[in-house]
């Protein structure tokens, strides 16, 4: 609708307009930024995607509906001496005995987590282990849970064009990022769409 300029409807639109900007909240720069990384063109009626090929958290950003059901876990600390030990002692006493724990791949254990992050532990999860530059990214479902521990075994869900090998050299340094962004380097998100405001909030 087009209205003439000075015209009743014209100058009504106006007192509008200008009500509306002087009753408008100021955004700082980082809110400008944030609505650019949430902010998704459509292309003849077609999301468009901006993502890097293979980048697991683009895509989480992007399109986190795609992780129905599948959380993320970082992590940058090493086993300490007998920690592998000591989980398999403890989740051992659980189950009363140690038949199916004592060759576990220490890979696949977490061990000497708070008691609230692994209440909160995805069954199955993205597991980004980063003790230096180099991301270690493999797939996990949870097997066995101790209060402090957790069990894992190969994620066999796979993610439509993804590949953990190439995603854990794309995603190394983001993921580093996030690593130091978290409380003692570690951190468990239920949900990528959790991951995706938790990144956005912080610029990552």
């Amino acid at each position: 609708m087009f209205s003439q300029a000075n015209s009743d409807a014209w100058r009504a639109a106006k007192v509008w307009i200008v009500k509306l900007y002087k009753a408008a909240s100021a955004i700082d720069e980082a809110e400008v930024l944030r609505a650019r990384k949430l902010y998704v063109p459509k292309v003849g009626g077609e999301l468009s995607l901006s993502i890097t090929p293979g980048s697991l958290l683009e895509l989480a950003i992007a399109k986190p509906e795609v992780f129905d059901g599948i959380g993320f876990v970082f992590s940058s600390r090493e086993h300490p001496d007998g920690a592998v030990d000591a989980a398999i002692e403890r989740v051992s006493e659980e189950a009363g005995s140690d038949d199916d724990f004592k060759d576990w791949k220490p890979a696949r254990i977490y061990t000497d987590w708070d008691e609230d992050q692994v209440t909160r532990w995805p069954k199955q999860f993205f597991g980004f282990h980063q003790p230096t530059n180099k991301l270690y990214l493999r797939g996990h479902v949870g097997r066995h849970f101790t209060e402090v521990d957790v069990f894992t075994k190969r994620l066999v869900h796979q993610i439509e064009g993804v590949n953990l090998e190439a995603a854990s050299k794309i995603d190394q340094a983001r993921s580093k990022q996030i690593i130091a962004a978290l409380d003692d380097g570690r951190g468990v998100f239920q949900t990528a769409g959790e991951l995706r405001e938790w990144m956005l909030d912080r610029g990552i």
